[in-house]
């Protein structure tokens, strides 16, 4: 359980919806819906958009499997001082994060 309060806490966006596949669903994002997402039961996608403003994440998804090319994109990130992660995709290719700490 503290896994998944990270990964909720480090993904965090609207609680009202989230997608799923292709369609955005207009009801409440639970653990449970987390849960299922890191098992493997049900891919879901975050709008990582709260308070009608702020952001404190943002990914993009390299559909190419080129290492070097995702690689590339991360470089180029950080001499713009960012901190960009890097994972590999389930289906192929690459997802690329950034994230972002917000002054309260």
């Amino acid at each position: 359980m503290p896994h998944l309060k990270q990964f909720i806490s480090l993904f965090s966006g609207r609680k009202d919806c989230y997608g799923r596949n292709n369609f955005c669903l207009k009801e409440e994002l639970t653990p449970k819906i987390f849960q299922d997402h890191i098992n493997g039961i049900q891919r879901i996608g975050i709008y990582p958009i709260y308070d009608n403003k702020w952001i404190k994440w943002i990914a993009a998804d390299l559909d190419e499997d080129d290492f070097n090319k995702a690689l590339a994109i991360k470089h180029r990130a950080e001499n713009l001082q960012l901190k960009i992660y890097l994972e590999r995709s389930k289906s192929k290719g690459y997802h690329i994060y950034c994230f972002f700490k917000l002054d309260s």
